[in-house]
């Protein structure tokens, strides 16, 4: 969220708090994003306005001029969250938690940019 924002002084987010905020996702089916199945809707919250954007560089300008409040998954916020004036804020007291898989064909094994990726989801697993 932006870093002046009214929310950005709490521990936590509460699902309430973003019952009046301009929700930006990339641009996934709801059933399919956590913020939804697993944060708002068990509360019986939807957002004011949900926007979906597929540029991570638009969606955190847009945050970072006012113009919403936006979901990363935390590894991806901790890579991005220095080079705009957002704040990141957990969602829930404990946060959000899931398990992520990945898959690679053997072949595939040794390209410098899937290596990488590789070891960023392991630099950042809890």
């Amino acid at each position: 969220m932006p870093i002046d924002h009214v929310l950005a002084n709490n521990e936590y987010i509460h699902p309430e708090q973003l019952s009046n905020e301009t929700l930006i996702t990339f641009p996934i089916d709801r059933e399919r994003l956590d913020i939804f199945h697993l944060f708002l809707w068990p509360a019986n919250i939807e957002p004011k306005v949900h926007k979906q954007i597929e540029s991570l560089a638009i969606m955190l300008q847009m945050v970072e001029h006012q113009r919403g409040v936006c979901v990363l998954p935390e590894w991806l916020a901790n890579s991005y969250s220095q080079q705009y004036q957002v704040k990141k804020m957990r969602l829930g007291k404990v946060g959000i938690f899931k398990t992520l898989y990945a898959a690679i064909k053997k072949e595939d094994k040794n390209i410098p940019y899937i290596d990488a990726f590789i070891k960023l989801g392991i630099e950042n697993a809890v």
